[in-house]
This record gives C-alpha cells, structure tokens and sequence, in this order.
C-alpha cells in the first residue's frame, strides 16, 4: 500500500543490524558441501491468482488472472573463513492463463564478499534482478523487506552497494556500532522510465543486551541521496528491540522519527514503525509476517512517499539440503 507525499525522491537506510537474534532464525537449509564452498539448489513450482495483472489508470479497473510459474537456482558461498564470498542465480517463466501475451521470464544473478569475523565488518554486493509484477518479498534470514519502488509489470533493476561499520565493546553487554554505507540503484520500465539515485548514510547504533534472548537499540542516522532532479538529506532516530521468545519464534521491532529536507521538495517529516515475527513451525516449515511504514524515494520526476506495507508468507522445505 502506498500513499502519496509532497516532497520528491528520500530513502531511508537505516535498519537495525541483519547480523542478530532475529537473523540467525532465518538461516536456511544446510546445502551441499562440495570443496571449500557450499551449494543450495533451489526449485518451485507455483500457482497463483493476481487481482491486479494489468491496471488502466485512465479507468480505474484492474484486470485479474491466475498464473503458473516454474524456476529454478542455486546459491554458493564459502566454508566459515576469514572473508565471506557468495553468489546467486535463479531463472524462471510465468505463463498466463488468460492474458498470455503477458507470458516472460525472470531472473535474479547477485554476487557479494565481505568479512564479519572482527569488530571491524565490511561488505560489497551486487544484483541484477527482473521481475514482472509487484516485488513485496520479505526475507527473514536478512531483514530485507519489499524493494524501494514496487513496479506493476516487467522491469529489470540492479543495485551495488558496500557498508562498512566497527563494533566497539564499551561494557560486558553494550557495543557502540558506527556505520556507513554507499547504494547505487538503477530501475528500468516498460514505458521506458528510469528510477536512478545514489545514497549515503552515516549512521550510529549503541546495542544493550538486556538478556540472554534480547537486545535492545538506540541510534541515529543521517543519510544523502543524489539523482538528476534534486539532492536531499534526511535524519532519523529510532530505538528497537528483538527477541528470541522461544526455540521457534522472533520477534524484531523498531519505532522512530524522520526529517527530508530536499531543495525542490522542501520539507516533511513523520513517526516510522516496523515489526516483524518469525516463526519456525518445524524443520522444514516456517513462516512470518512484517509490517510497518517507512519513507521511500519517488521515480521519473514524481514525489517521495510515505509507504505502508504488510505482508506474510510461508516457506516448505522439503529436502533440507533444498529450498
């Protein structure tokens, strides 16, 4: 669900940690070692109804069709080691019942390093990605949430990026975590638009572990985003906390306040809010559920938006080395 503001493109960057209590439940199945690397195949079938296939927007009405799509790929990362190496590939096709000129493929080809091993953590990744419908997926194993810009219909967008932060140990329970990192997006459209931007963000987190299942954060963030229309800045601060409530289920939330000041936009500002439960019902089943606000950039000469999302899902695994 999206609702439309007043100022023009903003982003904001700052997330509570991946690296967590929260994360470490999403950890997926334990792959195939082969050398030095391990291997995760991955093949779906799915079957699904769209309400929204194609909108008219001169009219208002949306058209609706079920679809069947069938994919397949693998994941490859290396043995626990000083620096982490990974990449990714996965290839599909939907097929229409109705509305078969619709019919394409999609793809997802990523790569990535970095280094978690010392108080000083790095990381570098890359994507290419084409999707044909409303990307909304939430990954509980990062944290990651639906894209910036959710596109009805084919689009193909890539998104570089590297963070780099430092955990200073200042009591037996508190670290203090400075951070920075740089995001290069590009989007392209059927209707040939663009959504281009470039972002910084410069951030500080003092983590507390008030027990031995949960953690508790406070910080701030300060973030520049760069593109053909117009610069901006935003600042924000937030408190979170998460949880592990019991062998099977997390729980992660964050609340705080945001301020754009762009120079064609002007000003805005509003509360944000995310939450977000995990539940491993069984070894091979689990599920969640995520929701929450947040400010995202606005495209092709339109306006930021305050967006709200709620989503759910489930995950199957039915051979533990498989997804």
């Amino acid at each position: 669900m999206e609702h439309s503001r007043i100022i023009r493109p903003l982003t904001l960057l700052l997330l509570l940690p991946s690296v967590g209590i929260f994360a470490q439940d999403g950890a997926g199945s334990g792959g195939i070692e082969w050398g030095a690397v391990v291997v995760r195949p991955e093949a779906s079938l799915l079957e699904a109804h769209d309400n929204r296939v194609q909108f008219n927007r001169t009219t208002g009405k949306a058209t609706s069709d079920f679809y069947s799509e069938a994919a397949g790929g693998l994941s490859v990362e290396n043995l626990p080691a000083r620096y982490d190496l990974s990449a990714q590939l996965r290839y599909g096709y939907r097929f229409y019942s109705d509305n078969t000129d619709l019919n394409d493929d999609f793809y997802t080809v990523g790569a990535g390093a970095g280094s978690s091993e010392n108080p000083l953590k790095w990381g570098l990744s890359a994507d290419v990605t084409k999707s044909l419908n409303y990307n909304t997926g939430y990954d509980p194993s990062t944290g990651e949430g639906p894209d910036s810009i959710l596109a009805n219909g084919p689009n193909r967008r890539s998104i570089v990026q590297g963070n780099i932060s430092y955990e200073k140990r200042l009591t037996e329970k508190s670290t203090l975590v400075p951070g920075y990192d740089i995001q290069h997006y590009y989007q392209e459209f059927p209707n040939g638009g663009t959504a281009e931007w470039q972002i910084h963000n410069l951030s500080l987190e003092l983590q507390k572990e008030y027990s031995e299942k949960t953690r508790l954060t406070v910080g701030g963030g300060y973030s520049l985003q760069v593109n053909d229309d117009e610069n901006g800045t935003i600042g924000t601060v937030e408190v979170g906390a998460e949880s592990r409530l019991s062998d099977k289920v997390s729980w992660r939330a964050s609340v705080g306040y945001s301020a754009a000041d762009y120079e064609i936009s002007g000003f805005d500002q509003g509360g944000i809010l995310n939450l977000r439960i995990f539940w491993q019902a069984t070894e091979k089943v689990s599920a969640y559920v995520f929701g929450g606000n947040d400010f995202q950039p606005g495209y092709g000469g339109g306006g930021a938006r305050k967006v709200y999302r709620l989503g759910y899902g489930a995950a199957w695994s039915p051979l533990l080395r498989w997804t």
